[in-house]
């Protein structure tokens, strides 16, 4: 099968909750998926939104169940060690520790890709963790020297700068950064299926 890998963010966050939520969805969970997180906060919430889910604790993508909540812990955190809707360090490393695990799996291949639920980024950065975000994560764990955040709806954006102060961005506006983006612009739209996909610069 081919698992899909959700990463928890944050544990004080919002991230469980929003997982709770969708995995009870079962229009939209048709495949299956490793939760990357706690089970005693994902469980937590499953019990004040009466929600009821099976949840199994595994140590390795291969230990994978039907019919179960599958939840690889990569950072040991539990609930009496930090208070729902508090900024804390060590949530910020375990938010980092599920987002480093989940993308080792999937580049071991025992997933398909990933999908991140919010971490607090004053967390992470406390936590140890001196990453503007997620994208900044992904590519130094996958070895990624040219990459953008890229928003895809029904009108696709990509930034040329992310997750820093105006003055910063402005700097970061380098004729050889927007040629590149236009070009991973233009990759990604034809993997999409798009022929001749029209870009636009905005300024």
């Amino acid at each position: 099968m081919n698992y899909l890998g959700i990463t928890m963010g944050d544990p004080a966050g919002v991230g469980p909750e929003i997982i709770v939520r969708a995995l009870a969805d079962k229009s939209i969970f048709k495949a299956g998926y490793i939760v990357y997180g706690a089970i005693d906060i994902m469980k937590h919430y499953a019990d004040l939104l009466d929600i009821s889910l099976n949840f199994k604790q595994i140590s390795d993508v291969g230990e994978y169940t039907e019919d179960a909540v599958n939840v690889i812990d990569p950072a040991g955190l539990t609930m009496d060690q930090y208070e729902i809707g508090k900024l804390s360090p060590r949530c910020g490393d375990a938010a980092y520790r599920y987002v480093e695990r989940a993308i080792k799996d999937a580049m071991d291949k025992k997933t398909k890709g990933v999908v991140t639920a919010p971490l607090n980024k004053e967390a992470l950065h406390k936590g140890g963790h001196n990453f503007d975000g997620h994208t900044e994560i992904f590519a130094t764990l996958t070895g990624t020297k040219k990459y953008a955040m890229m928003f895809y709806g029904p009108l696709k954006i990509m930034h040329v700068s992310t997750h820093c102060s105006l003055r910063e961005a402005c700097n970061r506006v380098k004729k050889e950064r927007i040629l590149d983006c236009i070009e991973m612009m233009d990759k990604a739209l034809k993997s999409t299926g798009l022929a001749a996909p029209e870009i636009a610069v905005a300024v």
